[in-house]
């Protein structure tokens, strides 16, 4: 007998988790179909979603760590002046 699973996909934990335990039950004839709504954001879409936003958050990152040095920089040229 063989089990058939018809996971959604979405962001693609489920389905890995599924795929995860699944493999685990050698003893089990199973096979694991990814099923998405018609319509629905591809789990491909969905990750260059993610990897777009991540690589923003980097550029946010960099950009907040270069006006922290200056910020700093500045902070520190202020307090010399005033603590001399």
């Amino acid at each position: 007998m063989r089990i058939l699973f018809l996971v959604p996909i979405g962001g693609g934990g489920l389905i890995s988790g599924i795929a995860s335990v699944a493999k685990l039950k050698k003893s089990i004839d199973k096979k694991i179909i990814g099923v998405e709504p018609e319509g629905a954001t591809s789990a491909l879409e969905a990750r260059k979603k993610v990897i777009m936003w991540l690589n923003l958050m980097k550029q946010t990152q960099l950009q907040m760590e270069q006006l922290l040095k200056k910020l700093v920089t500045l902070h520190l040229t202020i307090l010399k002046k005033i603590c001399r």
